[in-house]
This record gives C-alpha cells, structure tokens and sequence, in this order.
C-alpha cells in the first residue's frame, strides 16, 4: 500500500502526507503516540485499513502539533497570508489557489508557537494561567509575532510602518477596483 493516496481531496490523504513528513518511519506509532497522547494502536489502526478516517481527536492532536498545516489538514485549501501551508514534498500536494510556495516563514511558526502556549497556559489545569503583567506581556508578544509575519510573508524587512501601511491599503484598493471591474463584467454578461 502505498503512504501516499492520489487523492487529496480527501482528509485521510493529508493527514498521511504530515505525519510522513513529520515522522520517522522507524518507530512511528510509538512517537505518534508520545506526541499526540493517542495510542500507537489508534494510529497504525488508522495507518493500515485504507478506509479509515482520522478521528477528530487525531487531527486536533495533528493541527495543535504543526498549526501551520491545521487549515490544509481540515479543507484541502492553503492561506498563506496567514501561515497555513501544506508540508513541503508531499506528492500532488496543491497550493490552489495560491501561486506559490513559502515553507520558510519562521514568524509563522514562532506566532503558532506563542498561540499554542498562551492557550496551554490559560486553560491547561496542570499550569496556573498568568498575572496580569504576564497576561499583557504575552499579548503584545502576540501582536508584535503577528506583524513580523506580515512583514515576513510580504518580503517587508527593511521597510518602516508607515510603507507597510500604504502597501496594505494599496493592495485593498488594487483588490476592491478589482472586484469592482468583476461585477460590471457580470453584469454586462
């Protein structure tokens, strides 16, 4: 059988694809089971009968591991603009309606990384939450994460706040003139 089904339309095919890609072949269930808190017995039931679909505990457990593929595991479709993406060398893996590829985008990560332990902080029973100082500190972390990845994505390093900002309003004026054009070309068909 092989790991890697045609058909990625379909969410067994994607979970198959990241836990390839995350996962030595070697001793795979027993790591799947240490990482997700599932059983190896669970997965290489999933692994082996071609029919089954991941559980939603499964993709919960594979979504909050790697979040940057959690939006592509769930409906087959990437977000780049926000850091969803699906894993790099996956056979037939589709990026529609994207145009291009970006594996590398560190503040992603470092974001979904900051989210998954600001969540585990506050809801977790084994942790205590945080002080109201802390609570503040790890917001503005938040928000600080959340334009490095902007600025990532777009190639922006170098430039200041002020020309990002006339960028995104530009972009949104490209887009509603573009829209715009759509619905006159709609109407007159």
């Amino acid at each position: 059988m092989s790991n890697f089904p045609s058909n990625y339309e379909n969410i067994r095919s994607r979970m198959i694809s990241i836990v390839t890609k995350h996962f030595p072949e070697k001793g795979r269930f027993a790591w799947l089971e240490e990482q997700t808190g599932i059983s190896r017995t669970t997965w290489n039931t999933f692994w082996r009968r071609e029919s089954a679909t991941p559980s939603g505990e499964m993709v919960q457990a594979i979504a909050r591991l790697y979040p940057r593929y959690a939006f592509w595991l769930a409906s087959g479709m990437t977000d780049q603009e926000y850091g969803h993406r699906y894993p790099q060398g996956s056979p037939l893996a589709k990026n529609y309606p994207e145009t291009r590829y970006v594996e590398e985008l560190n503040k992603f990560d470092e974001y979904f990384e900051h989210c998954k332990e600001m969540q585990m902080r506050q809801y977790d029973n084994d942790t205590k939450g945080y002080s109201p100082e802390e609570h503040t500190e790890a917001i503005e972390t938040l928000e600080y994460l959340s334009w490095q990845r902007r600025i990532e994505l777009n190639g922006l390093q170098d430039k200041s706040i002020e020309t990002i900002k006339a960028m995104v309003a530009d972009r949104r004026k490209k887009m509603h003139e573009k829209e715009m054009q759509d619905r006159i070309n709609q109407h007159d068909e």
